[in-house]
């Protein structure tokens, strides 16, 4: 954690990346503070994409300051598409088994 507290106060975000994606938790929160506060909504974006749940709770912060009220709600609402865009409601497959 002392070495993370490190890294984060030198806004080394390459350090902190690294031992985020080596599971490591606090690292992983400390990156998405920093993103945050640089106000990095692709950085964010791309720790969203590696499961990062952390940099997912930033995001939606740093689109309502940027003004993206409706982006940011989305997200809060409906969560990423596979390919890391911002959904824009649930979608249910139809069942190809359901009577008529």
């Amino acid at each position: 954690m002392r070495l993370d507290d490190l890294l984060a106060r030198r806004e080394d975000t390459d350090g902190l990346r690294v031992r985020a994606d080596a599971g490591e938790e606090y690292a992983a929160g400390k990156l998405a503070d920093l993103l945050a506060r640089r106000g990095d909504v692709d950085g964010l974006h791309a720790r969203v994409d590696v499961g990062d749940r952390n940099a997912a709770a930033q995001l939606a912060g740093v689109l309502t300051e940027e003004r993206h009220a409706e982006e940011a709600e989305r997200l809060r609402r409906f969560g990423l598409n596979p390919d890391g865009s911002i959904a824009s409601s649930w979608k249910v497959p139809k069942s190809t088994d359901a009577p008529e």
